[in-house]
């Protein structure tokens, strides 16, 4: 434990005086971000020392259209919460959370083209949950680069108007962590595809899900039957009504589970691609 140093005033103690193990102590019982901003503009070594200590936050949301951001803590068993307008005097701030917080679930929506380069330089966005909203291709492709593959279970996207994404990067060996993925698309037979085949080949968990909000599910069903016509163990049959819920199921390299894609054929259209057990039938999924 490091000595306290001496001071001439009173029972408290000048911060400047303290040793960097104490301010450390000290730092790693903030847990407020709003309070961790101001200690870093200190002095250097104090920016130092904060930086050392990393900190939890349960909700980060950076809208660019509105200006706005909001950012909740762990504190105690409640959230701190720390609300506000976004402006280039934040441009730090925002930059010390990706390098120095792990973040529960993170949102951004309307991200401006430079994102990545005003604030993720060398950073990792270290979350378990990614969201995207109104956003660009490029702008979605960034994001996912930079997140903490070890760390991130699931993945929205909602696109926006006038928006397209390109999905690929999805089939890559370095996302197997996530778990459940929320997309919204007009592609949605290259999309189902690009997870499906995914969910096969890398042998994710029972659990892993796609859920595709998109138009045409029972025509998508139908391509996944095609597709996968030698993997085929069962699927629904139509029904001549408006509303019904349909589904195909097919095996995978592992004996041990199946894939299981339904849909409800509606006025929109909902499709899920699960990892299921092989020994639940169908009728119980």
């Amino acid at each position: 434990m490091p000595s306290i140093p001496e001071t001439s005033i009173g029972s408290k103690f000048e911060w400047s005086k303290l040793p960097n193990e104490m301010k450390q102590m000290c730092t790693a019982k903030v847990d407020s971000w709003a309070t961790r901003c101001l200690l870093r503009t200190v002095d250097y070594l104090t920016k130092e020392v904060v930086d050392l200590d990393k900190m939890n936050i349960y909700r980060l949301s950076l809208d660019f259209e509105m200006r706005q951001f909001d950012v909740r803590g762990f504190a105690a068993g409640t959230y701190q919460t720390k609300q506000g307008q976004l402006d280039a005097g934040l441009t730090e701030s925002i930059k010390y959370i990706f390098k120095n917080s792990r973040i529960e679930d993170a949102w951004f929506s309307h991200v401006p083209e430079d994102f990545a380069e005003t604030y993720l330089t060398g950073s990792v966005i270290k979350a378990k949950s990614v969201n995207l909203i109104n956003s660009s291709n490029k702008c979605f492709q960034d994001i996912l680069q930079s997140v903490d593959k070890n760390m991130i279970q699931s993945l929205y996207v909602d696109p926006g108007y006038g928006n397209e994404m390109d999905y690929t990067i999805l089939s890559s060996p370095k996302y197997t962590g996530i778990k459940t993925y929320s997309i919204k698309t007009t592609n949605c037979w290259e999309t189902v595809f690009l997870i499906a085949t995914k969910f096969i080949a890398s042998d994710d968990d029972v659990g892993c899900v796609l859920y595709l909000d998109c138009e045409h599910g029972e025509d998508v069903a139908e391509q996944f039957e095609d597709e996968f016509r030698a993997k085929l163990i069962e699927k629904s049959e139509k029904e001549p009504v408006d509303h019904y819920h349909g589904y195909c199921r097919i095996r995978t390299e592992n004996p041990a589970k199946h894939l299981f894609l339904s849909f409800v054929h509606s006025f929109s259209e909902n499709i899920s691609l699960k990892v299921v057990p092989a020994a639940i039938p169908s009728v119980l999924l």
